[in-house]
């Protein structure tokens, strides 16, 4: 039994159809998959630095990541709406994740090159 006012029917068929919609099939399935990967790269970077004891810089780099994101967000999604936020997150994670590369490669070099 189906009642037209009931707000629970609305609600799925509300998300039925933005799942449905041919934007985010053309756009966001692909998108999270990369997103996905990248967001693993910095996760295993992330226990890294943890693992090495530098948890104050690893805060300093998600910090900064954080900030990056929020300006891009508040620059990208008045011009392209949902799509701007998901650029401005990839923009922010791939940024983070470079920072978190350099530095553990720079670590990593010093580390081999002033052992005995």
């Amino acid at each position: 039994m189906s009642v037209v006012g009931d707000p629970s029917n609305q609600l799925f068929d509300n998300y039925k159809k933005f799942y449905e919609s041919k934007r985010l099939t053309d756009y966001s399935l692909a998108e999270v998959k990369v997103l996905h990967l990248d967001q693993l790269l910095r996760l295993f970077l992330q226990t890294t630095l943890i693992g090495g004891d530098r948890q104050g810089l690893l805060a300093a780099v998600l910090g900064v990541g954080a900030a990056l994101n929020i300006l891009l967000n508040l620059w990208a999604i008045p011009r392209w709406g949902w799509q701007g936020a998901v650029g401005a997150t990839y923009v922010a994670e791939i940024v983070m994740s470079g920072i978190l590369t350099l530095f553990l490669l720079r670590a990593t070099w010093f580390a081999l090159h002033t052992s005995s």
